[in-house]
């Protein structure tokens, strides 16, 4: 039941005049659809926000492990490369038996390459192979 705003009349639904001052009523009922139309947008917006920080909160910390396990594998990587060119390397299969125990006994000792194994093991300790 529309209520006028000018003069505060009831009329019945589907008025289009008020029947009191005859004042236009459609706008209030405009009004109405546009104030529940913004209350269903505010609500989808909220519900939108909130599944957004969920997945945020649910792939941000997978990214930011995978992407620094892959930057602890490249250091890894890239450290045994330069231990294993001052080391007498690389090994390949023309490389004799002491030779090769030469060479990872070479970079066994080394410690930047311990630090790097270490780093790398320490934060992929949990990770599954």
């Amino acid at each position: 039941m529309p209520i006028c705003t000018h003069c505060g009349e009831n009329n019945l639904d589907g008025t289009t005049r008020c029947t009191k001052c005859g004042v236009a009523l459609g706008h209030q009922a405009r009004a109405r659809v546009d104030a529940k139309r913004s209350q269903v947008a505010s609500a989808i917006k909220m519900v939108v926000w909130v599944a957004a920080v969920i997945i945020v909160l649910i792939v941000a910390p997978r990214a930011y492990h995978a992407a620094f396990a892959g930057y602890y594998r490249y250091r890894l990587n890239s450290v045994k490369e330069s231990a294993m060119k001052m080391c007498g390397g690389p090994i390949t299969d023309s490389t004799t038996p002491y030779q090769k125990a030469d060479i990872e006994k070479c970079m066994a000792a080394d410690d930047v390459v311990t630090k790097a194994q270490g780093d790398f093991d320490n934060f992929t300790k949990g990770d599954k192979p």
